[in-house]
């Protein structure tokens, strides 16, 4: 399985104010999420903030139908900024 981050460019409007006034400026601003993809299409979206369980279950939020799977394998979840991998105690390993 193919992992890759997902970031879609948008641009937001600021205003600034100065001393002799005010000015508008764009400023590009990324929006961040995790892409799992397989065999080249997207299997899944993790938006940034939010959490996932992937296992073996189908009550899993991914669910991936494979023996070395456990049935609750693993957590995806953001620290800060930065996505992790949290192994929620599965018999082969994350």
């Amino acid at each position: 399985m193919d992992r890759a981050f997902m970031k879609e460019r948008h641009t937001k409007q600021r205003e600034d104010s100065l001393s002799t006034g005010s000015r508008s400026r764009e400023e590009p601003s990324m929006e961040r999420g995790l892409r799992l993809q397989d065999r080249g299409r997207v299997a899944f979206r993790l938006r940034a903030g939010a959490r996932a369980i992937v296992g073996r279950s189908e009550s899993a939020d991914f669910a991936l139908p494979e023996p070395v799977v456990s049935r609750r394998h693993a957590l995806l979840h953001w620290v800060d900024t930065e996505p992790r991998v949290l192994d929620l105690g599965s018999s082969n390993g994350t």
